[in-house]
């Protein structure tokens, strides 16, 4: 076997023309893949859109859902851990009479942190409600598929829930982000806003609710919002 001895005339300048032209080839036939590996999927708020928002059905089984998830929460399920128990204990119309659960103490005796699971529950899960009611308000601006029944009365329930949710809110913890975007830009650098304003967002919302929604409620049992 020959032996390959490496040869310094090759490493002059004179010489690197050659290589930039096989480096350049190299990019131009991974050009296309690049482009495939960086294309961007279409946003799943988007597919859910189009899937959700095409007809009467579907759109109100999203709000639906809204209502489903807010019986089982700790933001308003009405149970031992829903926000009218730790107000009533808080405020002392109940008597604690079991200290073995540090949570119920902490509230008990008004030394609540941001640490209290329970506090931050109710946080994060009413900013998920406010969150699901702005999908569903975007989602029918959009939608082509549905009556106008249908369109009115579920935009209606969906300003009820984002004004009941901040309505809370501003209750339990002052001055607070509003929420009216799914727009996660807007959303990550949005600051608190004063108690003023957010009640005067609530009751644009409440007010729109109003001319949206019928006497009539739209199931049997008043289990959903109507104008009164």
């Amino acid at each position: 076997m020959k032996s390959i001895h490496y040869n310094k005339k090759y490493s002059t300048s004179k010489h690197k023309f050659p290589i930039a032209i096989i480096c350049g080839l190299v990019l131009i036939i991974l050009l296309p893949s690049c482009k495939d590996f960086v294309q961007v999927e279409v946003p799943e708020t988007d597919i859910f859109a189009e899937t959700v928002f095409k007809d009467d059905g579907t759109a109100t089984a999203a709000i639906l859902d809204i209502y489903s998830k807010l019986t089982s929460s700790s933001f308003a399920e009405g149970g031992t851990w829903g926000i009218s128990f730790m107000q009533a204990l808080s405020s002392d119309e109940l008597t604690l009479f079991s200290m073995n659960n540090p949570e119920s103490v902490a509230l008990y005796f008004n030394n609540v942190t941001p640490l209290n699971s329970k506090i931050s529950g109710v946080w994060g899960e009413s900013y998920n409600f406010i969150y699901g009611a702005n999908t569903i308000i975007e989602g029918l601006a959009a939608s082509t598929g549905l009556s106008a029944e249908t369109k009115a009365r579920l935009e209606g329930e969906a300003k009820f829930i984002r004004a009941f949710c901040h309505f809370y809110l501003v209750n339990l913890f002052g001055d607070i982000p509003y929420i009216s975007s799914t727009d996660y830009r807007i959303n990550t650098v949005v600051s608190r806003t004063p108690v003023s304003e957010v009640y005067s967002s609530i009751i644009n919302d409440l007010l729109d609710a109003k001319n949206l929604l019928t006497d009539d409620y739209p199931t049997s049992g008043r289990v959903r919002p109507n104008k009164g």
